[in-house]
């Protein structure tokens, strides 16, 4: 039995102003029940754009979309002042999507202690780590049982433990006949399953996961200091144009060598991920060069 679609994007354009450029110009995406797929791109590619479309949070300029009315979304910028706790936040929550609050106190439960929710519910939201409050916001969204979950970039600064529980969490949904749709960094470790694709240009094309050609061989050295409630170093190993790691557990340092032409965006990263930076100096080029990390 073919399974039946949950979503679909027709020859979808969006900009933000009549004579500003087109974000998306032309995406087609079709998601069945059960699937589950990964949109790849650079920082200001328009992936939260197409993320939002799709959960009906912006309209398109043209084209055409179907979407179920049953869906959960998290964002990739976390709202800034909320003056509940976690628990009160994801309780919140809950009584909007019209969900039992009984279920909802059990499940979130449940959720807060397989992501490792700390120091726990009961805490401000503004008053936790970004992780922590990444984790709040994936919590609501795994409350019930929806049709389609959209997810931006979902694993941004979450810790090893927190990132092997969500994809069991995804898994779950997806045997439950969840449709998955995220956005995610280049180099990012998804699991099994996905299909991948790249958004450039306001257009989506398959991705490979190969490297990218880059126009620039000039390496860069890096050098991080963690910060509390910063995201585990692995998320940062990670990130596009990181071509050696290694970190200084006495120190708290992590030392990058990085290409040069992405030294802006892991910059970015970091600091978003809770890291400070200590120096940033060019060490060479990438043909011929050695590692001292």
């Amino acid at each position: 039995m073919t399974a039946a679609p949950v979503l679909t994007l027709a020859g979808i354009r969006k900009r933000y102003n009549r004579r500003g450029p087109w974000v998306l110009d032309g995406v087609d995406l079709h998601l069945k029940t059960g699937s589950a797929t990964a949109v790849f791109g650079s920082n200001g590619s328009g992936k939260s754009t197409l993320l939002r479309a799709a959960s009906g949070l912006c309209e398109p300029s043209s084209g055409s979309l179907t979407r179920p009315s049953v869906l959960a979304y998290v964002p990739e910028r976390q709202p800034g002042n909320i003056p509940m706790t976690g628990a009160e936040y994801v309780k919140h929550m809950g009584a909007i999507r019209g969900l039992d609050a009984s279920s909802v106190q059990d499940r979130s439960r449940a959720i807060f202690d397989r992501l490792g929710l700390c120091p726990g519910p009961n805490v401000k939201f503004r008053t936790l780590s970004k992780g922590n409050r990444q984790k709040i916001l994936l919590t609501q969204a795994l409350l019930g049982s929806m049709q389609l979950l959209v997810l931006d970039e979902p694993f941004s600064s979450l810790d090893r433990d927190a990132h092997g529980a969500l994809v069991d969490l995804l898994a779950e949904q997806q045997a439950d006949g969840a449709a998955i749709l995220m956005s995610a960094h280049q180099g990012q470790v998804l699991p099994s399953g996905f299909t991948r694709f790249r958004l450039e240009e306001g257009r989506l094309r398959p991705d490979t996961g190969a490297p990218r050609a880059t126009s620039s061989n000039l390496i860069m050295h890096v050098l991080l200091r963690a910060r509390d409630g910063c995201c585990h170093p692995d998320h940062i190993r990670q990130l596009e144009g990181v071509l050696a790691a290694q970190l200084d557990e006495k120190s708290r340092e992590l030392s990058l060598q990085v290409r040069e032409d992405q030294t802006d965006r892991v910059l970015a990263t970091s600091i978003a991920s809770g890291w400070s930076v200590v120096h940033v100096n060019q060490i060479g080029s990438s043909s011929g060069w050695e590692s001292d990390l």
